[in-house]
Formats: C-alpha cells, sequence, structure tokens
C-alpha cells in the first residue's frame, strides 16, 4: 500500500534527557526543509518532564504550532491509537537496553527510525528500521531516508504486524530462559589479564582504556582483600537446591499461554504455601 497523504512522524516518550529529548529539540525544526505537503506534525507525548517546557518553547520559537501537536500524557490504554495515526517512529534515546517502545511501535505497522545505541539494533531487523548515529545531521539524514521509504514503497501494516508477531514469542523465551542461564554458569571466568586485555579494547579513547584497566585492577584487588578476610561459601544462597527444570518448562508454557491462575501458579512453585507468609496476604 503506497502512502498518498502527507507522513506523519510520532515520538511517544518520556520527556526527560536520557530518552534525547535535547535531540528531539534540534531536530524537529530540520523538519521544515521537507516538503510540508509530504511531512506531516510531530505528535510528541508520553507525559510531564524536566524538558516539556524546552520543547514548548521551541515550539513557539520556530512557529511550528501547526506542524507540531504535543499531546501531553497518554494513558497506556491509548498508546496504540495514538501510534497508529502515524507512519513512522521517532526514537531519540541517548541509552537504551532494549527499547519495547520500538517494538510497539513495529507492531503497529509503523517503520521505526531511532538512534544506534545499546540494544537497539538487535530489536528489529534492518527493513523495518534505520538506524542513526545520536548527532542532529544524521537523526535528520535518516528521518529524510524514512520519509522517502514509506512513501515510495508498498506497506502493508497487517504484514509488518505479522512479521514482529513471529518475532517475538513470549512462550520461545521462556523455554529458552534456563538454556541460556545454565550455558552461563558453565562458562569458564576470564583472568585477570584477559579482563584487562578485553577492557582495553573495549573503548577507543587512549586517555580512557588505562583508566578503565586500573579501575578494574582495583575492583579486583579489592574483592580479592574481601574474599580472604571474608572467604566465600558458594552454597551460602542455597541456589539449586530445589531447582526442577521440568517443573520450570511447564510453568513457562502455563504462563506463555496466560491461563494460568493464582491457585495454580501457587501451588506448582510455591507448594508449602508460603506466599501468604512472604507478601503479607495471598495472591489475587
Amino acid at each position: 500500500m503506497l502512502i498518498s497523504c502527507a507522513v506523519t512522524i510520532v515520538v511517544v516518550s518520556r520527556l526527560v534527557y536520557r530518552k534525547g529529548i535535547n535531540l528531539l529539540i534540534s531536530v524537529a525544526p530540520r523538519t521544515q526543509t521537507y516538503d510540508s505537503s509530504s511531512v506531516r506534525p510531530f505528535c510528541a507525548s508520553g507525559g510531564d518532564g524536566p524538558h516539556v517546557t524546552s520543547l514548548e518553547q521551541m515550539r513557539e520559537m520556530h512557529m511550528l504550532q501547526d506542524r507540531i501537536h504535543l499531546l501531553g500524557r497518554v494513558r497506556r490504554s491509548d498508546v496504540r491509537s495514538v501510534l497508529t495515526q502515524g507512519h513512522i517512529f521517532l526514537n531519540t534515546s541517548l541509552t537504551e537496553s532494549f527499547g519495547i517502545s520500538i517494538l510497539e511501535a513495529a507492531w503497529c505497522g509503523m517503520f521505526v527510525v531511532s538512534t544506534r545505541v545499546g540494544g537497539v539494533p538487535e530489536v528489529l531487523p534492518t527493513e523495518l528500521v534505520e538506524f542513526a548515529n545520536p548527532d542532529t545531521d544524521d537523526v535528520v539524514r535518516a528521518l529524510g531516508h524514512a520519509v522517502q521509504v514509506v512513501r515510495s514503497s508498498p506497506r502493508d501494516p497487517h504484514a509488518i504486524h505479522a512479521q514482529v508477531k513471529e518475532l517475538y514469542d513470549w512462550r520461545r523465551a521462556a523455554l529458552l530462559t534456563p538454556g541460556i542461564h545454565v550455558s552461563v554458569l558453565a562458562t569458564q571466568p576470564y583472568s585477570l589479564y584477559e579482563r584487562m586485555v578485553r577492557c582495553a579494547a573495549s573503548s577507543a579513547r587512549p586517555i580512557a582504556s588505562p583508566i578503565y584497566v586500573i579501575i578494574l585492577v582495583v575492583d579486583c584487588l579489592w574483592f580479592a582483600i574481601l574474599d580472604w578476610m571474608w572467604p566465600f561459601d558458594g552454597n551460602a544462597d542455597g541456589v539449586g537446591a530445589g531447582w526442577n527444570e521440568e517443573t520450570w518448562k511447564e510453568v513457562c508454557v502455563l504462563v506463555s499461554h496466560f491461563a494460568i491462575s493464582a491457585d495454580l501458579f501457587r501451588a506448582v512453585i510455591f507448594p508449602s504455601g508460603c506466599v501468604g507468609e512472604l507478601c503479607g496476604s495471598p495472591i489475587r
């Protein structure tokens, strides 16, 4: 389906520094360089934050009231309705572990433009997202390319939704989790020398690398002193004492289908009925 109307860019984010609101403030006025008939307003939402005033001042300064709509706080139940109004989802985060908002936007059939930070590059396939460095010029470039993509390439939101749905299966994720834990526990720890080499190679800055290595060595010496003063008992935490992998898999299957009841969950995980004692009240 080709988009014949103007393209709407949507931003759903908390208005805080970590979410790159300063970057958004510098990018938004640059969209005036796009054809006004081909790009419609930003819809910036997600509630209040320390940068909401700066965003409003930017809109007033550049007289973008007709192109940028600030929706204010949006209830969780209304996020989908906001996302489905747009064609491009913009994420300007400066740091991100996974980026669930990106996944939600793609789930709604949107094309995603995001800064290449943290675990974001691992969330979606390349045909659904355009990455940019966290600087104004590159984000503007990525947005311009995204506008061309959504206007020139046939895009079926339902097909994109189905593709994303196949990528993320909570049942499969739950079943794979124990295997990941086992593989991590079976991995041999790096020696101090190997850690120093990896730490030095982790930064391209000639000044930062030696500082990282010094911090690593000091930490290792400190932990060695603590271990000498108070030796660590590997069995002190009791991990694995009552572990049953088959029971875990059965619970994962039940949870993945969202058909498990509180009583069944309590019976499988806490057969002694200690949930009420731990939480102060039964699960409801």
